[in-house]
């Protein structure tokens, strides 16, 4: 599954780059989008040897199974010398990068939909939010992106309405466990109640390496759709 994180990672860096010299966004988009691209880019490099370590301690060939069990695991860790430095470090850095690639592919986001506003005429401003650009207008009319959306890439606004959320939920301090599924490794998100002082499940939102994939293909997609657009003008 990493080797397709790998795919998805060079083919976004790759089409982010084909703007240069296009006259009908501005210069700054085009650079703010090549800019994000790399700032992920860069973050994956820090991401994969987590992602890589995690991977042989939960995933060996001789203990592979669907689902986790914890005292199983620990059985494992110790009859085969695994240092627990390393599971600790590795395994509970993987948290907070995790969370951490949900913001960078956040403002990717934004930056698409200042580009598909340049290219309808409309003003971009610093707040800019594909949030704001898929809301209904005061007429509860769907707006143009909205409209952009159904017609070449359906299925955008419903993902990222549940992608928004899962951010929502980082930045809301939620914590995180280490998940097991098979060779889709990940997080999944605990809800600290403050009011009662525990801290309870968080309804079976996750944040696994599928997730990653199908995130960065909307992102490809998109960014290929607003290339086609921009070449149309």
């Amino acid at each position: 599954m990493l080797a397709e994180l790998d795919i998805r990672i060079d083919q976004l860096f790759k089409v982010s780059r084909s703007f240069h010299g296009l006259e009908n966004l501005t210069k700054v988009m085009s650079e703010r989008l090549q800019g994000s691209a790399s700032d992920i880019k860069r973050f994956y490099a820090v991401l994969r040897p987590h992602l890589c370590t995690v991977y042989s301690i939960h995933l060996n060939d001789n203990y592979c199974q669907e689902h986790w069990n914890r005292q199983k695991y620990r059985d494992y860790v110790k009859s085969n010398n695994i240092g627990p430095t390393i599971f600790s470090e590795e395994s509970f850095t993987l948290g907070p990068l995790l969370k951490s690639f949900l913001f960078f592919l956040r403002l990717y986001q934004d930056i698409l939909a200042g580009g598909f506003l340049i290219l309808n005429g409309d003003k971009v401003g610093p707040y800019t939010s594909m949030k704001d650009c898929l809301k209904l207008n005061k007429r509860k009319e769907k707006k143009h992106l909205s409209l952009i959306f159904e017609e070449h890439l359906p299925g955008y606004p419903e993902w990222f309405s549940e992608f928004r959320k899962l951010r929502n939920d980082a930045k809301l301090g939620f914590s995180n466990s280490i998940m097991v599924n098979g060779l889709d490794i990940g997080i999944g998100f605990l809800i600290v109640d403050n009011k009662n002082d525990s801290m309870i499940s968080g309804g079976g939102k996750s944040l696994k390496i599928s997730d990653m994939a199908l995130a960065l293909q909307y992102s490809i997609d998109c960014t290929e759709l607003l290339l086609k657009s921009s070449i149309r003008r």
